[in-house]
């Protein structure tokens, strides 16, 4: 189960680092001549390799931490719902004093 849910995992990511890699390059290509006089292109592909590494090593932990955490709240809420009564008592809704079942001995 473990590695299904990691091989979709890399292969959204995989789908993500493509596109924003190639919206990278769209911007880039796009920037005028200009730029590329006064920014060594060394810095630029230096900045694409660390955008690329980011994509590729952090983004599949924080979407499975994602997952976690939507799964732990989506439980917390059921067993929340599931515990409460119910029906609730009727009343007028003034009555704020909580009134618990007396206990057999």
């Amino acid at each position: 189960m473990r590695d299904d849910i990691s091989d979709s995992s890399d292969v959204g990511t995989l789908r993500a680092t493509k596109y924003i890699h190639n919206h990278l390059l769209k911007s880039v290509l796009h920037w005028p001549t200009a730029v590329f006089d006064r920014i060594p292109s060394g810095r630029v592909m230096n900045r694409f390799g660390s955008d690329i590494d980011i994509l590729d090593n952090v983004l599949p932990k924080e979407l499975l931490e994602l997952l976690k955490d939507t799964a732990t709240v989506s439980e917390l809420l059921a067993q929340t719902f599931l515990c409460l009564p119910k029906e609730l008592p009727p009343g007028d809704g003034t009555n704020t004093e909580l009134k618990l079942p007396k206990m057999r001995t």
